[in-house]
């Protein structure tokens, strides 16, 4: 079952495993014991409604200033209006392309990284959360270099930033079916949520009808075979993207 699977990691990239001997980990059996209730589907309607209200203090402008001010007192509630009503705001781009990603992931395969390097990484990753606040990629790579600079404060800030969005995420659905999907915002996720989840990505498959994406994992010791995502947001995304301003 997916989420009796939650050994939820930190997913270190190789030149940090053979530096550190060991991944940094993010001991989260708590995280799926500790959500209340049975996952279920994000309440988009509910959510643009009450984010959309000036008046409301879940109004997504106060919401977006606590998190980019590293406020860690936000809710699971709220990082759920957080995560999905960005779907809502001018910013949201379902492609999630650009910015600093593959110089990121071309330093990543270096066999060793200076502390310029390092540093470097985290500068870049930064940038991306400009235009991608949530991207499970780049607070990924925070969490981890910051492990590796014995950067406690930030380490903790950063590890609280990704555990919430993935429980945000895994509340959402169950993912063993393709009425019962995590809902996602884009791509990458599916395969960081994978990655966080412990499983080795193998293949995907998309049912565009369904608007659902199954990602089938490498043999592991649950039994799980794949994950369902529900991309309903992501073609919507793509449709607004296509069609002609005004």
């Amino acid at each position: 079952m997916i989420r009796e699977a939650l050994f939820l990691y930190i997913a270190s990239p190789k030149l940090m495993l053979r530096n550190l001997l060991l991944p940094v980990l993010i001991c989260c059996m708590q995280l799926v014991h500790a959500q209340n209730g049975i996952p279920a589907k994000p309440d988009y309607n509910y959510i643009q409604k009450v984010t959309a209200d000036p008046a409301s203090p879940m109004n997504y402008s106060r919401l977006f200033t606590r998190y980019i001010n590293d406020d860690t007192s936000l809710t699971q509630q709220e990082f759920q209006l957080l995560y999905y009503g960005y779907f809502f705001q001018d910013e949201y781009d379902s492609y999630n392309s650009g910015g600093y990603k593959d110089s990121l992931r071309e330093m990543s395969r270096k066999e060793s990284l200076t502390l310029a390097e390092r540093k470097k990484m985290i500068s870049f990753a930064k940038r991306d959360l400009k235009f991608t606040p949530f991207d499970l990629n780049d607070l990924n790579w925070l969490c981890n270099l910051y492990y590796t600079l014995n950067d406690v404060e930030n380490y903790a800030l950063y590890k609280y930033k990704v555990s919430m969005v993935a429980k945000t995420i895994l509340a959402s659905g169950d993912g063993r079916s393709d009425s019962t999907g995590l809902h996602v915002l884009f791509v990458s996720d599916e395969y960081n949520m994978l990655a966080l989840l412990g499983f080795k990505y193998k293949g995907r498959e998309t049912n565009a009808e369904k608007k659902v994406d199954y990602l089938t994992v490498a043999d592991n010791s649950q039994g799980i075979k794949g994950v369902y995502f529900d991309v309903s947001q992501i073609f919507e995304g793509y449709t607004r993207i296509r069609q002609p301003k005004k």
